[in-house]
């Protein structure tokens, strides 16, 4: 059994007419030569394609967009003139939009607090690729081309005050089911969860039209989940699909012995901890997917058993989120390939953060553009010698990282709705968000540069120790074993307490393997620590000031 918080999984049409994009407007592309600053060939990229705004009967309230099932044919026909190009990901973005030139605009920060104000939700796609050909490989003589299929939970009971669907593990059986009769015609290339946010009560089931791109943004929502697959076109693959969700700890009491008012969880590194748990123990799968999710807290007296598996949440608006990741994985129905398949070791991670750089009249933050802080990410790839295992987009509470500087570290969202701070009245208005890049890496990362300095908060961890874990419901035969959907384990590794007399041993022990260095570069005056003793993190960072290397030390040994 492995050691996760959920797995799920079984053991294992002609699109429509489109307008091009070349002339179409809601086309944002990062990286357009395919070349970093430095002229070599990019690590990672991205272009975004946008539903067309349509039409609107009533100002924009009454907006209507594209379907999704426009998007990935004008994905293909760029990709078309471009064989150089390998596509990593694609991934179904959002962005909430007052008006419809806001699509294509580079803000990442969204800031319309105001209830009377009409807001939509909008969906997107985004194609990750590079632009890098191993020298072991020559030039493709055809372009990447995408095809997507979607699944939705099957919908089990409908009462006139409430409907229930398939759970993941359901869902995941019937589509494993699914792609065995009719293969995709390819091989996987992403599994995503996409949450549709369904307005309530206009909104009375049990019906989704899963490639709709626009919903109202109001007060009153259900959640639902749905699986999209995209696949790049060659000969089927015949894989099955699997994933595994893990969560944050729930922290009953402060530091101080006390209940908190509010839930507190674990940050998002110990969430990483416990995947790196479960990738020593995994074996024979290829990961596809490493993303960010929300689900709603179950209230206090049921926060150790929150139930990430859920695809339909009623009246999700009700309370706070919690923020979980869910490893998504497939594996060869038939055999495996020659040589096995490709797991990363260990997972690190880092979150970019763009920069304030300055201030609205009204005193709001600015915020340097997703254009600008691209180009300074990428620059800094290219120094990394780690490989890229994932990424995606998150969208973080902007008053948590002025106000509370977590560095996108918390796991515990209020809501999307929150009271406003600044009236008297108890009314509620929109959670400003801002949008982060988080790019996850196979191995410690190992750089002759300091990361960018607009990317002052990023965060980058390796692995550390063990955390309690609580993991039920292995679906996926992996070694030789087979579980059955739905039996649960729970599994409590007492957290190895801190020495913090080893950790100054630690200490003295690199400033004197250290010392040569410091003396050779007059810039490296002193080694400046941080955090040397973190009971969060249990980890101990060493800088030269002169960032001529980055050490991270913890139990469970030492990297560089």
């Amino acid at each position: 059994m492995y050691d996760s918080d959920s797995v799920y999984g079984s053991s294992a049409q002609g699109p429509p007419p489109y307008v091009s994009p070349a002339c179409s407007p809601h086309l944002r592309h990062i990286g357009v030569s395919g070349l970093a600053a430095n002229g070599l060939p990019d690590k990672l990229a991205y272009v975004d394609f946008w539903p067309t705004f349509l039409h609107s009967d009533d100002g924009f309230r009454n907006a209507v967009f594209e379907r999704f099932d426009t998007l990935p044919p004008k994905a293909n026909t760029w990709l078309r003139d471009r064989p150089r190009y390998t596509v990593l990901k694609c991934e179904t973005i959002e962005k909430k939009v007052s008006s419809a030139d806001q699509l294509t605009d580079t803000n990442p920060k969204f800031d319309v607090p105001e209830a009377n104000i009409v807001v939509y939700t909008v969906l997107g796609l985004r194609l990750w690729y590079t632009s890098e050909i191993p020298l072991d490989k020559k030039l493709p003589s055809h372009s990447s081309q995408i095809g997507y299929r979607n699944f939705l939970p099957r919908c089990i009971d409908v009462t006139p005050r409430s409907m229930a669907f398939d759970d993941l593990t359901d869902t995941y059986e019937e589509l494993n089911e699914t792609i065995i009769e009719r293969p995709l015609e390819g091989k996987i290339v992403t599994v995503e969860s996409v949450r549709l946010r369904l307005q309530r009560p206009d909104w009375e089931g049990p019906d989704v039209v899963p490639d709709q791109t626009h919903w109202l943004d109001t007060q009153k929502f259900h959640f639902f989940c749905m699986t999209r697959v995209f696949y790049l076109f060659e000969c089927p693959a015949y894989e099955q699909i699997g994933a595994a969700d893990f969560l944050p700890d729930y922290l009953p009491y402060d530091p101080q012995g006390r209940s908190p008012a509010s839930p507190k969880y674990s940050d998002f590194y110990s969430v990483i901890v416990k995947v790196n748990q479960w990738l020593e123990k995994v074996k024979e799968v290829r990961i596809v997917n490493i993303q960010s999710m929300e689900t709603v807290f179950p209230g206090l007296s049921n926060a150790g058993s929150v139930n990430t598996g859920a695809n339909f949440t009623p009246k999700a608006d009700a309370g706070p989120l919690v923020r979980f990741v869910r490893i998504t994985y497939v594996r060869p129905k038939f055999g495996l390939p020659p040589g096995g398949l490709y797991v990363p070791r260990v997972i690190t991670y880092k979150t970019f953060i763009p920069s304030v750089v300055g201030s609205s009249p009204g005193g709001a933050p600015e915020f340097e553009s997703v254009a600008v802080l691209w180009n300074r990410v990428r620059n800094w790839l290219q120094q990394s010698d780690r490989r890229i295992v994932g990424m995606e987009v998150v969208h973080h509470p902007m008053p948590l990282l002025l106000r509370k500087k977590d560095e996108a570290e918390s796991t515990i969202i209020k809501g999307l709705w929150v009271f406003s701070p600044n009236s008297a009245l108890e009314q509620l208005e929109r959670l400003p968000m801002i949008e982060l890049i988080r790019v996850y890496f196979d191995g410690r990362m190992v750089s002759n540069v300091s990361p960018p300095a607009s990317v002052g908060s990023a965060a980058s961890y390796g692995r550390h120790s063990a955390q309690s874990i609580a993991f039920f419901a292995l679906v996926l035969p992996v070694e030789n074993n087979t579980y059955e959907p739905g039996n649960a384990h729970h599994h409590s590794t007492p957290r190895p307490q801190h020495k913090s007399e080893e950790a100054h041993q630690i200490i003295g022990f690199i400033q004197e393997t250290t010392a040569p260095h410091t003396k050779q570069t007059s810039d490296c005056s002193a080694i400046r620590m941080e955090n040397a003793v973190c009971s969060t993190r249990d980890k101990i960072s060493i800088f030269m000031s002169c960032q001529l290397m980055e050490i991270y030390v913890s139990e469970a040994g030492v990297g560089r």
